[in-house]
């Protein structure tokens, strides 16, 4: 039966081991992976699980970063995603700002594969209650510039 996976998504690892094979661990750039949108794994129309260029895998690592209550999840290491609770917490919306500005250029800046260049723009657009719009523009280490947009607010960490 053929594998769900893109064969590329799977060519460095090593089935014996619990690394991939010849990855430094202090590997720098963009890697390919699995393309996820709408709270699942793409398909192609075999059924195959669509593949993410190294840029867009790296757009979908932002995104989930933003959403992501940090030191919440298990499965995330201690200083992956924004400490939305502390932002939200807050009486004031321009210290929700503050602190959200300040929260996401760290976490970004946590990327364990360090393929941000620099945060050039940060913009907050208050929906109704309490839900803010996130709008980004990052520069990648090659120059490729990409614009992260999602919606956080009270209720996504929880």
């Amino acid at each position: 039966m053929d594998s769900l996976m893109p064969d590329s998504v799977f060519e460095n690892v090593d089935e014996g081991s619990e690394t991939t094979s010849g990855m430094d661990e202090n590997f720098t750039g963009y890697l390919p992976s699995a393309y996820f949108a709408d709270n699942d794994f793409q398909r192609d129309g075999t059924h195959q699980i669509v593949e993410a260029s190294g840029v867009d895998a790296w757009k979908q690592w932002c995104q989930k970063c933003l959403v992501t209550q940090k030191g919440a999840s298990p499965y995330y290491p201690e200083n992956f995603g924004i400490d939305l609770q502390a932002a939200f917490d807050k009486p004031d919306r321009s210290y929700t700002e503050n602190i959200l500005s300040r929260e996401i250029k760290e976490a970004l800046e946590a990327d364990p594969y360090h393929r941000l260049s620099s945060v050039t723009s940060v913009q907050f657009a208050w929906n109704r209650g309490n839900a803010l719009q996130v709008s980004l523009q990052l520069t990648g280490i090659d120059g490729s510039s990409i614009s992260v947009s999602t919606t956080v607010g009270r209720n996504t960490y929880v």
